[in-house]
């Protein structure tokens, strides 16, 4: 749990997106497929490299039936340096917030996890969300992004029409809740 949130990471090697160590030219991009149905919020678990200000990443989200939302990550505000430096850090604590903090991180400052809350359009709610899909128009030294998690959340009328996922590799962070007392159990 981050957040008071489930997150599914595998504790192996190779469990983060990097946009920084993707291969090719800008723009970098991460397309998660998602198959599920009446999903309202999507939690995010996304830091940068050498953060920014300026909105250089964005998540979009594709339903199956026409159903579209892109969310702009602005720096300071949804995202920041995963280390306390000088890049960028701070969050607007209330869709963004720090979930895990390692006081003396990698170069002797705090090294943090952030998570993000997306709520989705609720033309989301009576179809299927197919993908998702991560942009970061940034370069080396000038913002980065790299994702550590996703979980989808459902309507609790809606959880009938979902299993989780089968896991593949690093696009199998997706975990699902149901937004009601009970969690999703894989069929």
């Amino acid at each position: 749990m981050l957040g008071n949130v489930p997150f599914n990471i595998p504790n192996t090697t190779n469990n983060i997106w990097h946009s920084h160590h993707a291969g090719g030219p800008n723009l970098r991009m991460l397309t998660v497929d998602v198959g599920l149905f009446g999903v309202t919020e999507v939690h995010t678990l996304i830091n940068t490299y050498w953060g920014k200000t300026a909105g250089l990443a964005s998540i979009e989200f594709h339903g199956s039936d026409d159903a579209y939302y892109k969310k702009t990550l602005y720096g300071n505000s949804d995202i920041r340096d995963y280390n306390q430096y000088y890049w960028t850090n701070n969050v607007n604590n209330t869709t963004t917030v720090k979930v895990f903090s390692d006081p003396y991180g990698l170069i002797g400052t705090e090294d943090r996890l952030d998570k993000q809350l997306i709520n989705l359009p609720v033309t989301f709610n009576d179809e299927e969300l197919s993908t998702i899909v991560f942009k970061d128009w940034g370069s080396t030294g000038y913002q980065r992004i790299f994702v550590s998690g996703i979980t989808a959340g459902i309507a609790a009328e809606n959880t009938e029409q979902n299993s989780i996922p089968e896991s593949s590799n690093i696009l199998a962070l997706i975990s699902v809740i149901g937004l009601s007392p009970i969690f999703l159990k894989k069929r």
